[in-house]
């Protein structure tokens, strides 16, 4: 009974070691940073673009209140 449980822990562990890898590519890239002042203090509240160059879509984020900005679910691109 032991050598069935063990079997069974090699396998399932087995599987998650070589599926992980597959989770870890997306269709979608994300761009995060920060926006600073010459100073280094942070910047709340900047609105900033992001434009694809090759399909032309231009995409939008807000810096929060820590300067902090993201753009999400963009097209993977060059």
């Amino acid at each position: 009974m032991p050598s069935r449980i063990v079997r069974a822990m090699v396998c399932l562990t087995m599987f998650l070691a070589l599926t992980a890898p597959m989770f870890a590519q997306g269709a979608n890239a994300r761009l995060e940073g920060a926006i600073l002042d010459a100073n280094g203090a942070v910047l709340t509240g900047v609105k900033l673009a992001l434009r694809n160059v090759r399909t032309g879509l231009v995409s939008e984020a807000t810096s929060n209140n820590e300067g902090i900005f993201r753009f999400t679910e963009l097209p993977i691109g060059e």
